[in-house]
């Protein structure tokens, strides 16, 4: 799902050195436990997976064997770069253990087609759970439409309106037992892979 995109390293190859950029690593695998404590010791971590702020890629460079990178924002001398975004990725964390989500999203599995949650259908066209570590919290990697999804509605008297549906932010307030008591924190980006798989 992921290797099939190009990434910020083909794309910026003559000015990757002097971009600073944000995102999300994902730890897939084990790793030494040098890194994983100089990650732990520079990033905001949770579990197998950790945010990465204004970050040089010289300095994400020594990890690029061990670590997913996707990355939602490239900067150069203080002005964001534009780069295509083909991945979308959702992290929530909940108050409760999010067990149906679990279940309905196995890990590393890509799910497609049309899905039912209570009475509603949806049709996705391919989300894959990475599993975070932690009891409370879920990772989405998805296809951007999944994200978010553009479409125009025509209603009478009104005209032509355009429409931004969340449909994995839509799937995921489904599966809450009670929203006013298990509140969810979630972001949701567009994002590029970072390395060129060697």
């Amino acid at each position: 799902m992921i290797n099939s995109y190009t990434t910020i390293e083909d794309e910026l190859k003559y000015i990757l050195n002097y971009v600073r950029v944000s995102g999300v690593g994902i730890i897939p695998d084990t790793i030494p436990d040098s890194l994983r404590l100089r990650i732990s010791r520079r990033y905001r971590k949770k579990g197998k997976i950790f945010w990465f702020d204004s970050a040089l890629v010289k300095d994400l460079e020594p990890y690029r064997n061990y670590v997913i990178f996707l990355v939602r924002e490239v900067v150069l001398n203080d002005s964001e770069l534009e780069v295509p975004k083909h991945i979308g990725v959702l992290y929530a964390e909940f108050q409760k253990y999010p067990e149906r989500i679990i279940r309905r999203f196995p890990a590393w599995q890509v799910v497609k087609g049309a899905i039912r949650v209570g009475r509603s259908k949806y049709v996705l066209k391919g989300v894959m759970r990475v599993p975070t570590y932690d009891k409370y919290s879920v990772l989405f990697i998805t296809h951007p439409e999944d994200i978010v999804r553009e479409y125009t509605k025509y209603e009478p008297g009104i005209g032509k309106t355009l429409i931004k549906e969340f449909l994995l932010q839509n799937i995921i307030d489904k599966y809450r037992y009670n929203p006013a008591r298990n509140k969810i924190v979630t972001t949701q980006h567009l994002t590029t892979p970072l390395f060129t798989p060697r």
